[in-house]
């Protein structure tokens, strides 16, 4: 007569007691008198793996605050229903855009669990595509961490994958990554929120990167754009609950792509590597600059718009960026407007894309 629900193990020994005195569901909950199963710390603090099935991740509530003060790091409804739903829409695109079907998955997270609008009793159930003992796969967040010999993991990627030249495995990595969100955002109205650690790389011998997303639910969408081009998907558009998800024209498509994609994913990495002594940060925004231009000039040949992109992103003296620290913590949303405290704007980071910069 009752269900298991996964509990954070920091949960469990912290703020459980009090959240389950103060909902009127919390008479009905019962704690469990052993483990379940037994599970191990991931990259992501709310997330485990299973030990038993390494491939299946529980992402559960934890009442920590990472983003800023009014930031808690729990797991509303909404935020499983939207997830599946945006996962549904990229399958969707790339089962019917060859370039992208060769070059980006994501991991299934059609399974979860909530108990009514309890943001902090839920879960959501992470399935990896099966691996081969030939593949790899790694968090961009992983790319700059020491390997054993010293090295950073992307030098240690080099030599594995592309004869120890790192250059050309750079290159690589920076091709696919906005191969696929520009022509995501250019073509679909679609920009990912898909930083550092909800981004990973898929490597096998002899084929080039792809990449695997997971955690999708929180992108930024322009229906408009979108149903043109695939009007199949308008049922689960219209699934959708957080109607922050949606958009009306380019600027938040072009805030969300420069935010993460391009300084959290792509120049983050650059700039570390360039820290470590491997080439200058000239050398490597050139780079950058110019596998932008060459995707920009193959989506152009395709008949796709890129003037939204080439403008801001290789010509604008300043780029935007995030105010994390004013709306998560300084300021009210009542004073800074903000509807969403990680989406919350500027323009004043220096273009490193110029070629005068």
């Amino acid at each position: 007569d009752h269900y298991l629900l996964p509990v954070h193990p920091h949960l469990w020994d912290t703020a459980l007691d009090q959240l389950l005195s103060e909902a009127p569901i919390g008479v009905q909950v019962i704690r469990a008198p052993k483990p379940a199963l037994w599970v191990r710390p991931t990259l992501s603090v709310r997330t485990v793996l299973i030990e038993a099935e390494p491939d299946v991740h529980l992402k559960v509530p934890l009442t920590i605050r990472t983003l800023g003060d009014r930031n808690i790091r729990t797991v509303k409804p909404s935020t499983l229903y939207d997830g599946h739903a945006i996962q549904q829409i990229l399958e969707d695109i790339a089962n019917n855009d060859q370039p992208l079907s060769e070059q980006f998955a994501v991991t299934d997270e059609s399974s979860g669990l909530h108990v009514g609008d309890l943001p902090w009793l839920g879960c959501i159930l992470r399935r990896f595509p099966a691996a081969t003992d030939q593949q790899q796969v790694l968090p961009v967040a992983s790319l700059l961490a020491e390997g054993p010999d010293g090295r950073c993991v992307a030098q240690l990627m080099a030599d594995t994958y592309a004869g120890g030249d790192l250059r050309t495995w750079v290159r690589r990595y920076v091709a696919v990554t906005l191969s696929v969100h520009l022509r995501l955002w250019l073509k679909y109205g679609i920009a990912l929120e898909s930083n550092q650690q909800n981004s990973m790389l898929v490597h096998a011998p002899g084929q080039p990167p792809r990449l695997l997303f997971k955690d999708n639910d929180a992108p930024r969408l322009w229906p408009e754009r979108l149903l043109q081009r695939t009007p199949s998907v308008a049922p689960t558009v219209d699934r959708l609950r957080d109607q922050r998800i949606l958009v009306d024209n380019e600027i938040p498509l072009l805030q969300m792509f420069t935010t993460i994609t391009l300084q959290l994913n792509l120049a983050v990495i650059l700039e570390g590597l360039s820290a470590r002594g491997l080439g200058p940060i000239t050398n490597w925004y050139q780079l950058l600059r110019g596998e932008l231009v060459n995707v920009l000039d193959q989506l152009d040949s395709e008949g796709i718009d890129t003037s939204p992109a080439r403008g801001p992103l290789l010509h604008d003296r300043q780029l935007y960026t995030k105010y994390l620290l004013r709306a998560g913590s300084l300021e009210s949303k009542s004073r800074t407007g903000a509807a969403d405290i990680n989406k919350f704007y500027g323009k004043l980071a220096p273009n490193f894309l110029r070629p005068d910069s």
